[in-house]
């Protein structure tokens, strides 16, 4: 497995590739709304190229304090530009103890890739406060289980 990020100030380093979609406008999750289902607002959000004024919707006080305070932080919020298509996702079960989404998927150069996030509850709403991402060789090396980001290898936020 190769790394693909590194941490700086708290955050995660990667390139901004950029396309354009509808952006949703962020509602109050209820108990019911899925992690990967937040997830997939942010990567609206983010091919909408409206990451660096929607950002604070989708991710914890921590990360926000971080990005606001430093640029290089608030770019690598962009994250979920550097996966071209998804190919499953696993999300930890209603009342476990940490909160995880996992997203297998395959890269801008067709090389299998994974993020790992983990939510927390705030303001009554699931927002990012870790995330990971890892390249691989084979996508025989996938996750088929989620893991949060400190277990999947790699670097993050965390």
């Amino acid at each position: 497995m190769r790394i693909l990020t590194s941490a700086i100030a708290g955050g995660l380093l990667v390139t901004l590739v950029g396309c354009s979609a509808t952006v949703p406008k962020a509602t109050r999750p209820d108990s019911t709304e899925s992690l990967y289902q937040r997830y997939r607002q942010y990567v609206a959000v983010v091919q909408a190229e409206q990451a660096d004024k929607e950002y604070p919707q989708y991710f914890s006080r921590r990360i926000v304090d971080v990005a606001g305070a430093h640029q290089d932080a608030r770019d690598q919020l962009w994250f979920p530009t550097y996966m071209k298509h998804e190919v499953a996702h696993h999300e930890s079960a209603a009342g476990s103890a940490r909160h995880c989404l996992l997203v297998n998927g395959y890269d801008i150069n067709d090389e299998p890739m994974t993020f790992s996030l983990e939510y927390l509850r705030e303001q009554g709403q699931w927002l990012i406060d870790g995330v990971n991402v890892a390249l691989y060789k084979s996508a025989d090396a996938f996750p088929r289980h989620v893991k949060c980001p400190d277990e999947i290898g790699g670097l993050s936020t965390q």
